[in-house]
């Protein structure tokens, strides 16, 4: 299994923040880390890299941003349309064929203080208006580790993020989900589970704009064909 992290970390330029990250790194024996919004200088780069991730292979920004956002793994975020996302295909595959991931059969591993209240949140879906051709869907996955967390927070008002036959642990929130403090978003988002299971996948005090999704809902965020992934997924024999 390959263990992926990811985490926000708002600045890692104090030696303790640095030293945090790596016990994280090592306590879930993570393969890859993208560390986002750094916020640490290039001149002060080599001195934390050895701290939080040392004797790592690594990829920076610095040559195109100096102040360098995130490091160790860039993730990509996709354009729209079919024409664009073929083109973008064709220089990853220049990179390396396996720099993709789809969100099936993964495990969601959130690491953080135990806690009565929220204090970690799985999801954070950005998605403006109705013409985005943007969502969020977890299939076939499982949630797991410590801490008081929301499946996600409507980052803008038209999020939409799924979660399918998902296995849920203790640490899901009650409630599940978040309006990101705008009730108005609750009338346009859209976050639906089905076939869910676990310790917190029911009898949750479920916000009411959540959905509890039927078959016929579901089924096509459960493959490859929601992404639209016959058109600019290589296809293996």
């Amino acid at each position: 299994m390959v263990k992926l992290g990811v985490w926000n970390v708002r600045g890692i330029n104090e030696h303790s923040k640095a030293s945090e990250v790596n016990k994280v790194r090592i306590e879930n024996k993570l393969c890859m880390f993208s560390l986002l919004e750094t916020k640490v200088k290039k001149e002060k780069f080599d001195t934390i890299r050895k701290i939080c991730c040392p004797f790592w292979s690594y990829i920076s920004n610095y040559d195109s941003d100096p102040n360098g956002q995130n490091f160790l793994l860039t993730c990509v975020y996709a354009k729209n349309s079919r024409h664009d996302r073929m083109g973008l295909w064709n220089d990853l595959i220049s990179l390396h064929p396996s720099t993709l991931m789809h969100a099936m059969d993964c495990i969601l591993n959130v690491v953080t203080q135990k806690s009565q209240s929220v204090n970690a949140i799985i999801t954070t879906h950005g998605r403006t208006s109705l013409k985005e051709n943007t969502r969020f869907s977890f299939v076939n996955c499982k949630i797991t580790g410590t801490g008081n967390a929301w499946l996600g927070r409507a980052w803008r008002p038209f999020a939409t993020v799924v979660f399918i036959n998902t296995n849920m642990s203790g640490l899901v929130s009650k409630e599940g989900w978040n309006d990101f403090s705008n009730q108005s978003s609750e009338k346009t988002v859209f976050f639906g589970e089905y076939g869910c299971y676990g310790e917190k996948a029911s009898h949750r005090e479920m916000v009411k704009y959540s959905k509890q999704l039927t078959l016929d809902k579901a089924t096509p965020f459960m493959n490859t064909s929601y992404i639209e992934g016959q058109t600019w997924l290589p296809i293996h024999t």
